[in-house]
């Protein structure tokens, strides 16, 4: 079984290139490998075992099931979420809708917020996670749902509070919550046509679709909700079906809902929220509360105000407000994020170096900041990374094993020499120790 075999096994269903990335997908998920492996023939060397369990999965994948049920995991806003059929795929656009309730929120200091139809529970963890002081909850009408989200709030360590309820049957609250984000069943019988039949054929119809005659059943339900459970000021964010855009925004002003506004997502798909036109001086007050608790830097203010709605010379007002105020600095936001990550991620300098420059801090700050970490903390990281993978690794002999040893470590991100330096120190030991044996 070769890598060319597997995606042109595939490539009938999902073209050449899709083919080669979900044969890649499948192969670092289930087995670790990386693209360096598989050119340098790591399918070919699978046991029986893993070559059967890697047939199985190939099966699967020709039979249209999608690739994350395949190999049970999901990206979404940085995070692998586990996923099984009988819970929706998280899908990118969706970490949208996370930043719009996180914005909306950001100025309260331990806003209540509640997802309805959690699934995978990928919306109400990203949120929880991201900020702790939220106090987040969510809700599902499946056992198994509930399930893999539990399991995932657990993995992740997510405090979400998980319910099983019935969203057409809520609970009469009254102002419990200061946002309701939801992405419920939209999709009428009538667009099946339309669909791929790998989400047809594979994902739940019970989190897809709603009745052709009734396609706001879901909305109506959760607005009607929100009337009375959602606090004064309170937020109501869904994803909607575009083509019963304007219903939705009739049914919202009737209900008494205000300040409707109807946004695109990343793929052009429609997102709709109720939002108050915020002000400059609002913005300052928002972003100073929410840099109060935890540090930020400029760039990430900005990416704040540009999901709001403020303009440019209005955001450079801000920042510089912000920066006067000792309320951001980037030196100091990049010196505790390069610590932070080289302590507890055990990360390396070019990998420290790689996310602060994605973060828009200078060559400068960037260059001065690492190089006051001690050059011991970078050893002191990467000895028992790679000594706890040394124990896992499989390898044919001492020299497979440097080499998966070293690609891994270049992985994150730390330099040549020290990779060898740990490397002759760790083998030394293990000579020491079994001479003692």
């Amino acid at each position: 079984m070769r890598y060319n075999d597997l995606w042109r096994e595939l490539a009938a269903i999902y073209g050449e290139n899709e083919a080669k990335a979900v044969c890649r997908t499948v192969l670092d998920d289930l087995f670790g490998m990386s693209l360096t492996d598989i050119v340098c023939g790591g399918v070919e060397s699978l046991s029986s075992a893993d070559t059967q369990v890697l047939s199985c999965a190939m099966t699967r994948l020709k039979e249209g099931e999608p690739v994350q049920y395949v190999t049970g995991k999901a990206p979404f806003a940085g995070r692998i979420f586990g996923v099984a059929p009988g819970v929706l795929i998280p899908r990118p656009e969706t970490e949208q809708l996370c930043d719009i309730v996180a914005g909306l929120t950001a100025a309260l200091p331990h806003p209540a917020i509640l997802d309805i139809g959690t699934g995978s529970g990928c919306i109400a963890c990203t949120l929880a996670l991201d900020d702790e002081s939220r106090e987040v909850s969510a809700w599902d009408i499946s056992d198994k749902a509930l399930g893999i989200a539990r399991d995932n709030a657990e993995r992740l360590g997510a405090r979400v509070n998980f319910v099983k309820q019935d969203a057409l049957n809520a609970p009469h609250d009254t102002d419990r919550w200061d946002a309701i984000v939801s992405n419920p069943p939209y999709i009428c019988g009538r667009e099946r046509s339309g669909m791929h039949s790998n989400v047809l054929d594979h994902e739940p119809h019970l989190a897809l679709f709603v009745p052709d005659d009734d396609p706001l059943l879901f909305y109506r339900a959760i607005a009607g909700y929100g009337c009375h459970a959602l606090r004064p000021g309170g937020w109501l964010c869904f994803e909607i079906n575009a083509l019963y855009a304007n219903e939705m925004e009739t049914m919202l002003g009737d209900m008494g809902y205000r300040d409707i506004k109807t946004i695109k997502d990343i793929y052009g798909k429609k997102m709709m929220k109720g939002k108050k036109e915020i002000t400059e001086k609002e913005a300052l007050n928002k972003l100073a509360a929410l840099c109060s608790r935890a540090e930020h830097c400029s760039f990430e203010m900005r990416r704040k105000m540009t999901l709001w709605g403020l303009a440019e010379d209005a955001q450079d007002r801000v920042v510089d407000a912000l920066t006067e105020g000792r309320y951001i600095d980037d030196e100091r936001y990049a010196r505790a994020f390069a610590n932070d990550k080289v302590r507890y991620d055990k990360w390396g300098r070019h990998k420290v170096d790689q996310a602060l420059y994605m973060k828009h801090i200078s060559e400068d700050i960037r260059r001065r900041v690492i190089d006051e970490i001690e050059e011991t903390s970078f050893t002191d990281s990467l000895r028992p990374l790679l000594k706890a993978k040394m124990k896992s690794v499989k390898a044919k002999s001492d020299y497979e094993l440097s080499c998966k040893l070293i690609r891994y470590a270049l992985g994150r991100g730390y330099d040549m020499e020290e990779i060898r330096n740990c490397l002759g120190e760790l083998y030394r030991e293990e000579e020491v120790a079994e001479d003692d044996f």
